[in-house]
């Protein structure tokens, strides 16, 4: 990474690398030591790393912002690099990432999230009412990673769809992401990565049907709704549209992105306004002055 100091050398033994995949964070602290920016060598059939203490240092590889180059090394039998795509947003080098941003990131302009304003509250609204009629307290991490998985899929897919098709989404999605942290990297039927490709297969397919409806609909001059209403409408300077791996790809960056990190915040949040009871009061009154519905629940 040339745009990146030349690093010191991991401070943690080399027998130590496979940590990283039950123990990531630990992994990065003892890897780093004092230092913000650490090499670890090719150890184990897994390639050069870089392990980054810094959030610029994260921010330049991600974007591929940098003045210099992200070398992004190609991924082997202990690689989940396959589970995320090579066409993913997260992996693609430059000028290929840049092309990508550019055809996606419209999709996430403040215009096109407004047209997704109320699906969203339709699906808050059935987990609010769901909450208010259980009659008993309900597990808030659980209940939130339902409640963030559906309204991910409604929000991208532009649709609602029945519980047992999102529950089936969702255990795929569960399979999947296991996966990637899964070691050992081996496509069998029996291991966690095997059944993760399994997952992501399944996923594709599905992703596949939804594409090829939207396209159809595109090509008779009907609206698409959702995140891949706007996917399947981009269109570069060539007159070019984003491909099925390109969007499947991406999909399912979007809910890896939205789900997990939307249902750990919510919790969080929770968990901090019932320690702060102060802030719950002043958080219900705002509530009140800004409320869409006609009537906030105490709940």
């Amino acid at each position: 990474m040339a745009a990146l100091p030349s690093p010191p050398p991991a401070q943690n033994k080399w027998w130590k690398r496979l940590q990283q995949l039950t123990h990531p964070t630990e992994y990065q602290q003892n890897a780093l030591g004092p230092h913000s920016i650490v090499a670890a060598n090719k150890e184990l059939g897994l390639p050069v790393q870089y392990v980054l203490g810094k959030a610029e240092y994260v921010k330049g590889v991600f974007s591929g912002e940098n003045d210099g180059t992200v070398t992004v090394v190609a991924g082997g039998i202990l690689s989940g690099r396959s589970l995320l795509g090579e066409e993913s947003l997260l992996l693609a080098p430059e000028p290929r990432h840049k092309y990508l941003r550019n055809l996606i990131m419209p999709a996430f302009s403040n215009e096109a999230i407004d047209k997704l304003v109320p699906r969203m509250e339709k699906v808050l609204q059935k987990y609010l009412d769901k909450w208010a009629d259980a009659g008993a307290p309900v597990k808030a991490h659980e209940q939130l990673r339902m409640m963030t998985f559906e309204f991910i899929i409604a929000v991208v897919l532009g649709r609602d769809y029945p519980q047992e098709t999102v529950d089936y989404l969702g255990s795929l999605y569960r399979t999947w992401a296991k996966g990637l942290l899964d070691w050992p990297y081996l496509d069998l039927p029996f291991t966690g990565y095997g059944r993760a490709k399994k997952a992501q297969r399944d996923l594709y397919k599905f992703f596949q049907g939804c594409v090829s409806e939207a396209r159809e609909q595109l090509a008779h001059g009907k609206s698409v709704p959702g995140i891949l209403g706007s996917l399947v409408a981009a269109i570069d300077e060539d007159g070019n549209r984003l491909t099925d791996s390109e969007l499947g790809d991406n999909l399912l960056l979007v809910l890896l992105a939205g789900h997990d990190t939307s249902s750990s915040t919510l919790t969080n949040t929770m968990a901090h306004l019932q320690s702060n009871p102060h802030v719950m009061v002043q958080l219900r009154a705002e509530q009140q002055r800004r409320c869409v519905w006609p009537v906030l629940s105490p709940a």
